[in-house]
Order: C-alpha cells, then sequence, then structure tokens
C-alpha cells in the first residue's frame, strides 16, 4: 500500500506550539461531542489541565494515567471536582482513541476508565437499600390483582 507524503513541519513551529496546536484541536472535537453543560464544565477542566502541563514541561496530549492522577491530585479541590476532572480527561482519551487508534491511545483510554477504590476495597451496596433481586418484578406485581 503506498504511503501517502508525511507533511513537512514548518521551520517556524516549535514542538509545543505543534502538539498545542494538536492538543487544542482534540479538545475542541472533545467538547463538541458532549452536552453543552458538560461542554462547559470539560472545558475549565481542560484548559486547567493545559496550564498545568505547560507548568511542569509536559506534553498535554501525555494522558498515562500516572500523569493524570498527579494532576487531579495536587488540587485543592473537592471530591466531585476530582471526578469531573477523570471524566473530562477521560473523554479526551477516549476522543484521542477514536481519533488515532493506536495501541497507545487504546491503553491510556482502558486505563483512565478503571474507577478507582475506596481505601483499596471496592464500594459497597448499601445494605439498607434493596437489592436487585430484593424488588419485585412488574410480572409479579401484575398478578397481585392490580
Amino acid at each position: 500500500m503506498i504511503q501517502p507524503p508525511q507533511e513537512q513541519p514548518n521551520a517556524l513551529q516549535t514542538v509545543d506550539t505543534t502538539a498545542a496546536m494538536k492538543f487544542a484541536e482534540l479538545a475542541e472535537m472533545t467538547l463538541w461531542s458532549v452536552a453543552k453543560t458538560s461542554a462547559r464544565v470539560y472545558g475549565q477542566t481542560l484548559k486547567a489541565w493545559c496550564a498545568w502541563c505547560d507548568l511542569n514541561g509536559l506534553d498535554p496530549l501525555d494522558l498515562r494515567p500516572a500523569v493524570v492522577l498527579e494532576f487531579i491530585s495536587e488540587g485543592d479541590t473537592t471530591a466531585a471536582t476530582r471526578k469531573r476532572q477523570l471524566s473530562a480527561l477521560r473523554k479526551l482519551a477516549q476522543m484521542a482513541y477514536v481519533l488515532n487508534p493506536t495501541d497507545d491511545t487504546r491503553r491510556f483510554y482502558e486505563a483512565l476508565r478503571i474507577r478507582p477504590t475506596t481505601h483499596g476495597r471496592r464500594q459497597r451496596q448499601d445494605a439498607g437499600a434493596p437489592s436487585a433481586d430484593a424488588r419485585p418484578s412488574r410480572q409479579g406485581t401484575a398478578s397481585m390483582g392490580r
């Protein structure tokens, strides 16, 4: 199969500028793929992510879980904000995989999909809440003379 010629980068562009441009394009497509309210919230996270990466000399496209978790853990934020940040960066990793399906982008996306557990244990269902098995089925309620 014939490969198209690769474009030569402009001599005036630096690697950082190219990475920032690619991140901006990926972020724009990610925000386009979600609801308007989510786009506003995700946009705040992606802007903070890009600034944090710039401050730390990192590529904003480096979505390795260790890097993402460092970003999330460094902020003085609530648990809800950290969850929102992880969701936004997970969506960014998903879009990166959709647009460039490589083994690396797949691994980053799949690793970010894993939800952390509480204190090393899986969260249990509330003991007072009925399980799915304990709820009456529609068929069972229909035969009760309803």
